[in-house]
């Protein structure tokens, strides 16, 4: 793997999935979270950063470890970098949200955007890597 292009593979992916992200939870999480108020945390002015804070770090992760695995095993052509995210998906982040969503008894909008928004922060991901590795 070729580290030189590694690094902008990251933050390429880093800044497309901070952008789905915004763009999934004000579409589908931000309405919910006004109708059933009873689920989330209470809105604080000075742990809003923090938890965004937080929230990039675990972005971050996903995208740097996900890049690293395709450039590590030579997943660099588009077929197999979004197999390799599809499967990531179906085996990490849907049966973590699909059991949280029957734990907590999450409304669809809610388990429809965190699906939605993993799913299309694994194949930008997918697509980093194959453009930039």
């Amino acid at each position: 793997m070729n580290w030189s292009q590694y690094g902008p593979a990251v933050l390429a992916a880093f800044l497309g999935a901070t952008l789905t992200d915004a763009i999934f939870a004000g579409l589908f999480i931000g309405r919910i979270k006004r109708s059933h108020s009873e689920v989330w945390r209470p809105w604080v002015l000075s742990h809003i950063f923090l938890e965004f804070a937080l929230s990039r770090i675990w972005t971050a992760l996903t995208c740097s470890v996900f890049l690293f695995f395709c450039g590590f095993f030579g997943l660099t052509s588009l077929q197999p970098a979004v197999m390799l995210a599809i499967g990531s998906w179906l085996s990490i982040a849907l049966p973590l949200i699909a059991q949280a969503a029957v734990v907590l008894r999450l409304p669809f909008g809610a388990i429809f955007g965190g699906l939605a928004a993993w799913l299309a922060k694994l194949l930008i991901c997918a697509g980093a890597a194959y453009y930039f590795l």
